[in-house]
């Protein structure tokens, strides 16, 4: 119920206001080909950044589909309180385990998460 990200937000250890970018990865131990993502409207500009550092696909198979801004993890209690904020998601072989008993080790993939934090390392670089 994203109680976490809430108090977070009442109580931040430090001010929001330095927090440049919020980065959410929700999920991304699939093996989708797709990149669902999230973001604010100040968030914008480094969402672009994210799809140039992807523009030769080396960090392929990211098709990066922008959705609505949504309640639906942590992103959302930092955007209501204006921090840039952007959330990545991927569903495929392992979804349908996420948030079941069957959550586990055994049912996910690094390998779209590696490929994930490799590019959010080359954006923040």
């Amino acid at each position: 119920n994203l109680l976490g990200a809430f108090y977070y937000c009442e109580n931040p250890a430090l001010p929001l206001e330095k927090t440049r970018v919020l980065i959410n990865m929700d999920m991304v131990a699939d093996s989708g080909d797709h990149l669902a993502t999230e973001a604010t409207e100040n968030a914008l500009p480094y969402l672009e950044q994210f799809k140039a550092a992807n523009a030769d696909g080396q960090f392929a198979p990211f098709d990066m589909v922008l959705q609505d801004f949504s309640d639906n993890s942590d992103h959302y209690a930092f955007g209501l309180k204006g921090v840039p904020s952007l959330y990545f998601s991927t569903e495929g072989d392992y979804y349908q385990h996420y948030h079941t008993p069957r959550d586990t080790h055994q049912n996910t993939t690094l390998e779209n998460f590696e490929r994930l934090f490799s590019m959010i390392v080359k954006v923040v670089r």
